[in-house]
């Protein structure tokens, strides 16, 4: 018999290798055998730990969130002196996570999820803002101006995880970076 701890650590892997797994094969081309597959376990063994396909999408959400925060705080914890290199930075550090971003992207769009999917994402926006409120201080810029700012460069992001179009990134970028610039005074 296993111990609840070494249910909870299977578990987890488990939410991993499902995120995993419908990020590489998409939302509507996953079955849960496909998961229990990639996991090596049976696919009845998959409903001990998930009742349903929709609470195991649900949970690959939360664990993204989860892991997304990680990425909030750690950013946090080393920002540069300089407020357009640090949205460079952002930017590619959240453009390496477009894959997930489109899974993510698939759950909210869809007819299915959309609902709980939205319901789940909408921590994530208030991450944005607390970051945003964040740099504000730290660059001592006008809080809401900058907010503005933020949900520009936040849909800049989107954009380019969604159809990896660089020219217009780039183009994009240079209006955030002229909306700072104006900003600092500069």
């Amino acid at each position: 018999m296993i111990s609840f701890d070494e249910k909870q650590i299977r578990k987890e892997k488990i939410l991993e290798t499902s995120l995993n797994v419908f990020v590489k094969n998409g939302l509507e081309n996953t079955s849960m055998r496909r998961i229990a597959s990639a996991c090596e376990i049976y696919a009845s063994n998959m409903y001990e730990y998930f009742k349903s396909k929709d609470v195991l999408i649900i949970e690959c959400i939360k664990l993204y969130m989860r892991n997304l925060n990680v990425i909030f705080q750690k950013e946090l914890q080393s920002l540069s002196s300089d407020l357009k290199e640090e949205v460079r930075r952002f930017f590619l550090l959240f453009t390496k996570e477009k894959f997930m971003m489109r899974f993510i992207y698939q759950v909210v769009s869809s007819p299915k999820y959309g609902e709980l999917g939205r319901r789940e994402l909408s921590n994530i926006y208030m991450e944005y803002i607390r970051y945003s409120d964040k740099l504000a201080a730290v660059y001592g810029l006008n809080k809401d101006k900058f907010e503005s700012i933020l949900l520009l460069f936040v849909a800049t992001i989107h954009d380019f995880c969604l159809w990896e179009n660089e020219e217009l990134a780039n183009i994009k970028l240079s209006c955030i970076y002229n909306l700072i610039d104006k900003e600092l005074g500069a």
